[in-house]
């Protein structure tokens, strides 16, 4: 699973993934509860200049990420070396 997620097995280190087991609390679903994870895009002048342009989205995704942007999976993985979701729900969702 780590590979469609574009990590490295080895790259890991010796880090616990969490996978949710299930109880009548939770319906069996092994989730309590709603996380959130988000992409916050800054309209940087760079940025704003390649929207003005019409450049294609790749283009001003690229540029945002250069300039630091955090796209929907990367929340996600942080979710998941945090203990907070598992990488299933992160491959589910993003």
């Amino acid at each position: 699973l780590l590979g469609q997620l574009g990590i490295a097995r080895d790259s890991v280190g010796s880090r616990q993934f969490f996978y949710g087991k299930g109880c009548p609390v939770c319906s069996q679903s092994g989730y309590k509860g709603r996380l959130g994870i988000y992409e916050w895009l800054r309209l940087s002048e760079a940025v704003r200049d390649l929207v003005t342009a019409k450049a294609p989205t790749l283009v001003i995704k690229q540029k945002a990420i250069e300039e630091g942007m955090r796209t929907i999976r990367d929340d996600g993985l942080r979710a998941i070396f945090d203990g907070h979701t598992s990488i299933e729900e992160v491959i589910k969702y993003t």
